[in-house]
């Protein structure tokens, strides 16, 4: 299941029915779950939630298109960077649970899946900006960073830093960056 969206009628919370994106809700499902293992092994309850990470695993490459990016849901399929950071950090975490489980062949699917998004996401460097592009759409369009816009701009670009996507030579300039200018 994913979280929804929620609007507010009288007070209550409501769900929209609709989720924001399945890319990043994947990822981060596998994230925690990462490490709630780490903090607690236990093999056989690993063992039992397996479907679930392979579940995780496969939503996030069944909206993975032709460029490595995730889309944030199959019917919306953007790709935001802060969604990439997510998806590729469950897809890690995945990996390793999947070697935990003995699962070769999870593994190898999350480890290929987290390097097309990695390739991917190397594809929005844009050097005028010295930042990722944030989004990029099935048409080819991309939506450059303004360092000045906090949010989404600046933050996506420390999202890729902080879940291990950005390239170390540009998670530095990120980093300078962001400091200058938040």
């Amino acid at each position: 299941g994913y979280v929804t969206d929620y609007r507010i009628d009288n007070g209550n919370l409501v769900s929209t029915g609709s989720a924001d994106s399945t890319d990043a809700y994947a990822g981060m499902f596998l994230v925690a779950l990462d490490a709630a293992y780490r903090a607690a092994p236990n093999l056989s309850r690993l063992r039992a939630i397996a479907p679930s990470v392979r579940a995780a695993v496969s939503a996030i490459r069944s909206n993975q298109r032709t460029d490595g990016l995730t889309g944030a849901k199959p019917s919306y399929m953007v790709a935001y960077l802060m969604n990439q950071a997510e998806a590729f950090a469950g897809l890690t975490a995945a990996n390793r649970l999947a070697f935990a489980m003995g699962d070769p062949l999870l593994a190898r699917d999350a480890r290929d899946a987290a390097g097309r998004i990695q390739t991917g996401v190397e594809q929005l460097w844009n050097p005028t900006t010295s930042a990722y592009d944030w989004a990029s759409h099935p048409d080819g369009g991309h939506q450059t960073t303004n360092w000045s816009q906090l949010y989404p701009d600046a933050v996506s670009q420390v999202w890729a830093v902080r879940f291990g996507l950005a390239r170390s030579d540009h998670a530095r300039a990120i980093l300078l960056r962001f400091l200058q200018m938040h």
